[in-house]
């Protein structure tokens, strides 16, 4: 007489997750190794008498392989967290000793470029090549045509400072005095590539050799990145001045999550100003010609209504 069976995975998880978890790190002999045992327990269990006992060991076997399967899974996952987090530790460690005993500010780029160098040098470097150029030279002249446009400031600081948040090419390098906010630079772009810290000590003679200074009226964005410029008067940092630690790519967007959850430092808070916004336009714009292709035509009418 064939019994009809209700058996399924919900009647059957509650008292099998218990019985697979108690025996799967537990040591048998051989001829009872623990997906034996465990069948056993629940057909023995009375929760299940009413079921055919070939059904039950059908279930148990699939129900033990997928559950002990996402435990190794499960283990196997919080063993690779672990490992991220502490070669995320060990950075951290490397920058805080490294700076231990001087004043430093940092620098964090997604790559490793050839010279820590500013973006009008780069541009200058792309025309003379080889050839030897004062770029403070050719900064003045451009600060000369820039201040036509600037009515409101004089100071040639300032207005490099501006024309640089704006995206403008001067002689000024992006600096932070906050090493999480250089870790997020080194770690924002480029997956496949490794990134860099650059530490920077500042002494009295790096601070006149290479004019270090915050600005005096800083807008959103040189605030939340907390920025400070070195202006190098040969467009670029002499490499005894500075220190390097490398970011592995790998370890690039695991870090970017443990500064957002730990430090709340994101892309969002980064760039928090419409620049910002522009930046990332691209993503944004995706993302709302998707919301709008899903949306119903009823909604689409009303909101169309409701402007006019």
């Amino acid at each position: 007489m064939f019994i009809k069976s209700n058996l399924n995975v919900d009647t059957f998880s509650v008292g099998f997750k218990i019985t697979v978890r108690h025996n799967a790190g537990h040591k048998t002999p051989s001829h009872r190794d623990p997906k034996t045992r465990s069948i056993r327990e629940i057909r023995d269990n009375p929760r299940f008498r009413q079921f055919p006992k070939i059904e039950i060991d059908k279930w148990a076997r699939t129900w033990y392989d997928l559950t002990s399967g996402r435990i190794r899974i499960g283990e196997q996952r919080l063993n690779t967290q672990r490992i991220e987090l502490n070669r995320i530790l060990e950075v951290i460690g490397r920058i805080a000793e490294t700076t231990a005993d001087g004043d430093f500010i940092y620098r964090g780029e997604p790559e490793h470029y050839e010279k820590v160098s500013s973006s009008l040098w780069r541009e200058c470097d792309k025309v003379f090549g080889a050839e030897q150029f004062d770029i403070e030279t050719i900064q003045q002249r451009m600060l000369t045509v820039a201040k036509d446009y600037t009515h409101h400031e004089e100071d040639n600081f300032e207005i490099l400072t501006e024309l640089q948040h704006y995206g403008g090419h001067t002689n000024l390098i992006d600096f932070t005095i906050d090493n999480h906010i250089a870790l997020f630079f080194a770690c924002d772009g480029f997956p496949e590539k490794p990134g860099r810290i650059i530490l920077f000590q500042r002494t009295e003679k790096t601070n006149e050799e290479y004019k270090i200074k915050e600005p005096q009226n800083p807008r959103n964005r040189v605030i939340a990145q907390k920025s400070i410029f070195v202006r190098p008067p040969k467009g670029f940092i002499e490499p005894e001045h500075f220190t390097v630690i490398d970011i592995p790519g790998l370890l690039k967007e695991p870090m970017l999550n443990h500064l957002q959850k730990q430090h709340g430092i994101s892309t969002k808070t980064v760039y928090n100003d419409l620049h910002g916004f522009i930046r990332n336009q691209s993503a944004h714009q995706r993302t709302y010609i998707e919301i709008y292709k899903s949306e119903p035509a009823q909604h689409k009418d009303f909101l169309l209504q409701d402007r006019s």
